[in-house]
């Protein structure tokens, strides 16, 4: 059962500073179960760089909090495991595999790590199969095709439905939007309302201003690496 009172994602004086580039910094950002927070930022404005730090892919300082645990001495597996996915501009790039093979990778390891004596269960709800299918409208299709033959699009998508079958408790996406008409991106607004309608926080980084402000009334912007609090405590 999903803790309401614990947040799902908890960001503090998160600093993202690679050697030679000029760094991001988050102040405080809270997403409770079921938040949808979108934020806003042109090109360079540091949101890949963000959620590179999120992942564990570039260092970073501060804190950083999935349903409770901290995340800051993790490896990027060990993150995924203790409840934070994220997916990648463009999605993931993976060679010679088919979408089933990648889908069930979740789970193989699952049962592997249970076999050499360690955790088993998910974070959070794993999602399954025929319950993808149905969130993302495509995704049957392309269940039986090498991810390299997929459209970027088609990437984004095979990159959530990986990303929910790890079973997180918070989603972290970005520039999921890329290459999509309007009839992609209400089936991508619909799909994200619904996975946050299943108590999963939804972080979406992007510049599409339109899209943002369908998935939330107030969206918060990335400017020249910082962003403002926001969350309870923060006067949003």
């Amino acid at each position: 059962m999903i803790d309401l009172s614990t947040p799902a994602l908890l960001v503090e004086d998160f600093e993202v500073v690679p050697d030679g580039a000029r760094g991001v910094l988050i102040e405080s950002l809270r997403l409770d179960p079921g938040d949808v927070v979108t934020v806003l930022g042109s090109a360079g404005a540091g949101k890949s760089l963000l959620i590179s730090g999120f992942a564990g892919l570039v260092p970073a300082s501060g804190r950083l909090e999935v349903a409770g645990r901290s995340l800051q001495a993790c490896a990027p597996d060990e993150r995924a495991r203790r409840g934070l996915a994220w997916v990648p501009q463009g999605g993931l790039e993976v060679p010679a595999i088919t979408v089933d093979e990648l889908l069930d990778l979740p789970r193989r390891r699952r049962l592997r790590r249970l076999s050499d004596g360690g955790s088993g269960p998910a974070a959070g709800r794993v999602w399954r199969h025929d319950e993808l299918d149905e969130l993302l409208p495509g995704l049957s299709r392309c269940r039986p095709m090498q991810i390299s033959a997929l459209e970027a699009t088609e990437r984004v998508a095979v990159s959530i439905a990986l990303a929910l079958r790890v079973g997180p408790r918070a989603l972290v996406l970005d520039e999921p939007t890329a290459g999509l008409n309007v009839a992609g991106l209400d089936r991508l607004r619909r799909a994200l309302g619904a996975v946050a309608a299943a108590g999963v926080a939804v972080l979406v980084l992007t510049r599409h201003r339109p899209f943002a402000e369908a998935l939330t009334d107030r969206p918060l912007w990335l400017n020249e690496g910082r962003s403002p609090p926001f969350g309870k405590g923060a006067g949003a």
